[in-house]
C-alpha cells in the first residue's frame, strides 16, 4: 500500500490496502494504512471511518490520531483536527508532523504563542520536513519553519 502511495497509483494502493485489512484486521497499522489510501483517494468519510477503528483498536496508537488529524484538516474541521493531534501529541509529544500542523491550526486561531512553542518543540526533537509539507504549513500560515526541510540540513 505504501509503496504504491509513493508511486501514485492510487487504485492500486487502495486494493492493497484493503487486502492487507482481509489479511490482518486485527492490526491497527494496516487499517491506519487503509485510512491513508482512502484520503489520498479522496474517500473522507472512508478515511474517518478507517482511522477511528484504528483509535479504537489500538487507543495509545498516536499514528493514527495524527493520520486521523490530517484527514480532519483536509475536509476543514480544524476544531477537531486541533483536538486529535493534541491527543497524538499526549501520546507522544515528539509527533513532529502533529506539533507542526497544531501550531499552523492555533497561529491560524490568532494563537501564536501557542504555536511558536509547538514549532519550537519540532525543531528541538530535530524534525524534517518534506518541501511539499513545508509547502502545505506556509498555506496554512505557519511561519517560522525555516531550517526544518530535509533538504535543508
Amino acid at each position: 500500500c505504501i509503496s504504491y502511495l509513493r508511486l501514485s497509483q492510487l487504485d492500486k494502493a487502495l486494493d492493497a490496502a484493503k487486502r492487507a485489512v482481509e489479511l490482518e484486521p486485527e492490526i491497527a497499522e494496516t487499517v491506519t494504512n487503509l485510512a491513508i489510501a482512502y484520503v489520498r483517494n479522496r474517500m473522507y468519510p472512508e478515511a474517518i471511518e478507517a482511522a477511528e477503528k484504528a483509535i479504537s483498536m489500538e487507543p495509545d496508537y498516536s499514528i493514527a490520531y495524527e493520520i486521523k488529524g490530517f484527514i480532519l484538516l483536509g475536509a476543514g474541521r480544524y476544531n477537531e483536527a486541533q483536538e486529535t493531534f493534541q491527543q497524538a501529541i499526549a501520546l507522544d509529544d515528539n509527533r513532529c508532523l502533529s506539533n507542526l500542523y497544531l501550531a499552523a491550526i492555533l497561529n491560524g486561531q490568532g494563537d501564536n504563542i501557542a504555536a511558536a512553542k509547538y514549532v519550537a518543540k519540532a525543531k528541538q526533537d530535530d524534525c524534517s520536513i518534506s518541501p511539499g509539507v513545508e509547502q502545505e504549513l506556509r498555506q496554512l500560515g505557519l511561519p517560522g519553519i525555516d531550517g526544518l526541510r530535509k533538504d535543508s540540513k
